[in-house]
């Protein structure tokens, strides 16, 4: 037989988000607080170039949350 096929990255992302969800309203008794935004932006690194940019959003990113529109 062919087994069992490789998770897509959709399928991985639902379970992470779940599980984390599950941890974070576990452990701090919120109850079914939702912690994600809908959906996920998934990017092919193409060059090195592509990673450094990418990197620099991840590593400045949260310095931004305080301008978000989610925040509270």
């Amino acid at each position: 037989g062919t087994g069992n096929p490789s998770p897509t990255i959709g399928t991985v992302m639902g379970w992470f988000k779940y599980q984390t969800t599950q941890y974070i309203n576990t452990n701090n008794n919120i109850g079914l607080t939702k912690v994600w935004q809908r959906s996920y932006h998934d990017h092919i690194i193409r060059n090195e170039n592509d990673y450094l940019k990418i990197w620099q959003y991840i590593d400045t990113n949260a310095l931004k949350w305080q301008d978000d529109c989610y925040y509270q």
